[in-house]
């Protein structure tokens, strides 16, 4: 899995986080891509595409050996990690090809893991700047 963290959360602590989520699931890591950003509002949002990505640089993405993209955007301040693995789980239902006529709403979702992989640690840096993460486990 390749992260890119936009957030002030610390990138390996959301790595283990969203690690969590795709092994419940029984998603392939290594093919997804998943981008962490802010957001102003009080809950986390997602986003994901059906299946296989259809990107602009699909040649260039699929390089990489990502064939998964997934984004969360988490409050800027108080994140309930409950709600955030529940729209994690959301979403990879949308990788695998899940639409939501078949899926649950999220928020019936059970996350009994969430709890013990729940990061509590903000990223040791002063500035609000954009992390890649280089290791794609």
């Amino acid at each position: 899995m390749k992260m890119i963290n936009k957030t002030r959360w610390n990138t390996a602590a959301l790595k283990r986080f969203v690690m969590a989520g795709l092994l419940a699931e029984g998603a392939d890591h290594k093919k997804y891509l998943v981008t962490v950003k802010e957001t102003h509002t009080k809950r986390t949002h997602g986003r994901a595409y059906y299946g296989l990505v259809a990107h602009n640089d699909d040649l260039l993405f699929r390089a990489y050996g990502w064939h998964y993209a997934i984004e969360l955007r988490l409050p800027r301040c108080i994140v309930n990690w409950e709600q955030t693995a529940q729209v994690l789980i959301h979403e990879i239902g949308h990788t695998l090809g899940v639409h939501h006529c078949d899926m649950m709403g999220w928020w019936d979702i059970a996350v009994p893991w969430a709890a013990d992989v729940a990061p509590n640690e903000w990223a040791d840096k002063k500035r609000f700047k954009s992390h890649v993460d280089s290791d794609d486990t």
